[in-house]
């Protein structure tokens, strides 16, 4: 069992769930030798030495700024209906992270916030299959 203390630099490595999306799949104190899908990250915190809360590098996600107040209008309104899935789309290499783009029912929220004009803010989002 390894013992990581709060701020603590780590390594974790990144692979694909059966859903499609990407998880943790392990965690070392030393860079990974045989992938460079991982990420460099600092421990937040631990709990009784056998689970940790990790922060990940990727919080803010840029784009044009005519089209960014109805983006975050169209996520706000997205993340209130339980029934959208929202998610980022991240690409990660040798312990770096950026978000590419954020999907809202795998339709792209640059794309949505194109069409704001063209409808009305609840046509956007169509129910999942």
């Amino acid at each position: 069992m390894h013992i990581h203390t709060s701020g603590e630099s780590i390594f974790a490595t990144i692979t694909i769930a059966k859903n499609g999306f990407a998880k943790v799949g392990s965690i070392s104190k030393t860079k990974p030798k045989n992938t460079d899908s991982y990420l460099k990250l600092k421990v937040g915190f631990a709990l009784n030495n056998d689970k940790i809360a990790i922060d990940l590098p990727f919080n803010r996600f840029y784009m044009n700024e005519n089209i960014a107040s109805k983006a975050e209008k169209i996520y706000r309104e997205s993340s209130i209906k339980k029934k959208n899935e929202t998610y980022a789309l991240v690409a990660i290499k040798n312990g770096e992270a950026v978000i590419k783009d954020v999907r809202i029912n795998e339709v792209s929220i640059k794309d949505l916030a194109k069409k704001i004009k063209k409808y009305h803010l609840k046509e956007l989002f169509l129910p999942l299959k």
